[in-house]
């Protein structure tokens, strides 16, 4: 499953490049082309990776970095520039990276590449709630549900955080590592499974079981027994 990747610069030219690019490196990537900064901000739907040209009319980028910033959003984003007296107004804003125009290839995929291992190793989430936030540990979640195009998230001490996210959203969050997709509806913890049955998963810290479609069973199985193999102590 591919990360939510935007790219925003007002030159149609270096957007499909990049597009092409990045889907050479990894095809699953989900790509999202702007030309404005005030395109960019006014999408609700978020992103993991923000390519942001520091140069555009009317919103430049480290302008709509600021933004997004302010908003709570937490993207890792990569700046395109090519002048590198903006690179220390980039840490301003945490930037991840700073990509010099024209784009090398081995660079862009260093970035893309190295924000991605980060993403997927990231120990807490951040979970924006009608205004308040959220930090949790990935660790603590037992189980996540969807519910329309929202999903609901239950965690150890019982607690269950209701998020607007869809269930997807969350699974790309939290990665394949420790998490495994039972069901269309359901994501579990692998190191909080404490039996499967035929159709069903019993989990630590909670009385529900959590049903496990028939066409997923043996991958997840075989999945389980690989993680519990690989963090045996």
């Amino acid at each position: 499953m591919g990360l939510r990747v935007a790219i925003c610069d007002d030159e149609k030219g270096i957007c499909e490049e990049i597009r092409k690019r990045l889907l050479s490196i990894k095809p699953v990537y989900e790509i999202a082309i702007y030309y404005s900064g005030k395109e960019l901000l006014q999408e609700k739907e978020r992103f993991q990776i923000v390519f942001l040209d520091v140069h555009m009319d009317d919103l430049n980028g480290m302008e709509t970095a600021e933004l997004l910033r302010e908003r709570g959003m937490n993207e890792y984003i990569i700046f395109l520039s090519g002048y590198r007296e903006y690179m220390s107004e980039a840490f301003k804003v945490r930037a991840f990276r700073f990509l010099n125009k024209p784009i090398e290839m081995e660079c862009l995929k260093e970035a893309v590449l190295e924000a991605e291992r980060e993403i997927a190793s990231s120990k807490k989430l951040i979970i924006h709630v009608s205004g308040d936030i959220f930090i949790i540990n990935k660790k603590d979640i037992i189980y996540m549900e969807a519910f329309g195009d929202g999903t609901y998230i239950f965690l150890k001490k019982g607690e269950m955080i209701r998020t607007t996210e869809t269930l997807k959203y969350w699974f790309d969050k939290v990665g394949t590592e420790d998490f495994f997709q039972v069901h269309r509806s359901y994501i579990v913890a692998y190191s909080h499974v404490k039996g499967l049955r035929k159709t069903e998963v019993e989990m630590d810290f909670s009385k529900e079981t959590i049903p496990v479609s028939r066409r997923k069973r043996i991958s997840f199985k075989k999945s389980l027994m690989e993680y519990i193999t690989k963090n045996r102590s």
